[in-house]
């Protein structure tokens, strides 16, 4: 990457090793360290130590225009065979395979096994990705489905390994699902919009809250860049610096708002495992709606301090098999807090909302469902009105 000796591979090349050996072309290896890690992206910055050598390097093309269709080529070594070259086209960009920052290029250029960190270069012979991974069936190895991380984002990751040894990102802290059809029909939006809803942030001091963004709010465009789902919005915080103030543009009950936003930075912390939030046993039998599919009760009292909820809603308790509740994810432990835009504080409001939706209307209900002893994730489910 630079001709004092900056490599960039796949982390997971590197990571964890006691020593580092470069081989080049001509047989001769050089020793290497490691310059940064950023296991996210699964890429890695390391030096080869020499004595001032100026050393060859690629230039990096705009992965941003590689189109679909167009030639390239995968550089590796696979299983152990050096300085192998193998033909394809881009096949897909924009794949993400379940990874907060991942936006590969899908190719078919032969990537096997020892091809991870080599360059994926367009046939002007510049960058256009880091080759990371393969997908394949049963361990039957490459059968066209390989995956590259696109310059663009090697060029945003190195430049903050290579300056720093990490990568600074920033964060609004905020839980996020994109924007559909079905979700816009749902919220009465626009069949045409698209963008991040929010269902949750992270707590009452994260940069959202502080700035007053709220639960159901659709981002739209961040910082000028179109939102178009929550892979945008991800690239586009990511890119943005903690500490300097950001612009949010996004509609609130379909009203267009901007809101400015000190990020914060963000750390890689596991989230916590969701908490066995079983419902207390049934002492009495509980009234609820029925067209739901469901038995709750009000979550106020002894209830309220058992299951440590500082907020009101319904508490489900039983599930009816198949009915509309089970069938949009909802299940006993979960507690209903809002349904189509009503909050819901107790059984009653539950049964007044749901009688005012047309049959076949569809509609989101807002649950709390618990992490952790005492804390609670919000999320929506979507729904059509039963009978």
């Amino acid at each position: 990457m630079d001709p004092s000796g900056l490599v960039i591979t796949n982390n997971h090349v590197v990571d964890g090793a006691s020593r580092i050996e470069v081989e080049f072309s001509d047989g001769r290896t050089l020793e290497a360290e490691i310059v940064g890690q950023d296991p996210p992206t699964d890429l890695a910055v390391i030096r080869l130590e020499s004595d001032g050598e100026v050393f060859p390097h690629l230039a990096l093309g705009d992965s941003d225009e590689v189109q679909v269709g167009e030639w390239v080529l995968a550089i590796g070594n696979p299983l152990g065979n050096s300085h192998s070259v193998t033909a394809g086209i881009v096949s897909a960009k924009g794949r993400v395979l379940g990874g907060d920052y991942q936006n590969f290029i899908q190719t078919d250029a032969a990537i096997n096994f020892g091809n991870s960190g080599g360059p994926l270069v367009s046939l002007d012979g510049r960058l256009v990705g880091v080759n990371t991974m393969i997908q394949a069936v049963g361990g039957s190895g490459n059968i066209g489905l390989g995956f590259a991380v696109p310059s663009n984002l090697v060029q945003r990751v190195y430049d903050d390994l290579a300056s720093a040894g990490q990568v600074t990102r920033g964060w609004l802290g905020v839980a996020i699902r994109p924007v559909d059809a079905e979700v816009a029909a749902a919220f009465d939006l626009d069949k045409d919009i698209r963008g991040a809803i929010i269902t949750d942030y992270s707590g009452p001091e994260s940069p959202a809250a502080r700035a007053g963004l709220r639960r159901g709010d659709v981002i739209v465009r961040f910082n000028g860049r179109p939102i178009q789902n929550s892979t945008d919005l991800q690239f586009a915080v990511a890119d943005a610096r903690p500490d300097e103030t950001s612009t949010v543009d996004i509609l609130r009950e379909g009203v267009a708002l901007s809101v400015d936003v000190v990020l914060g930075q963000r750390d890689f912390r596991e989230a916590a495992p969701l908490a066995e939030a079983a419902p207390p046993p049934d002492p009495v039998p509980t009234e609820s709606p029925g067209r739901l599919g469901i038995v709750g009760e009000t979550l106020a009292g002894e209830l309220a301090d058992r299951l440590q909820a500082d907020f009101a809603g319904v508490v489900v308790r039983r599930v009816t098999p198949g009915g509309v509740a089970q069938r949009a994810g909802i299940e006993p432990g979960h507690v209903i807090t809002e349904l189509a835009g009503r909050p819901v504080g107790d059984v009653g409001d539950l049964r007044d909302a749901l009688s005012g939706i047309e049959v076949g209307q569809p509609f989101p209900i807002w649950i709390a469902r618990a992490v952790s002893p005492g804390q609670w994730q919000r999320t929506f489910v979507i729904v059509e009105a039963p009978e």
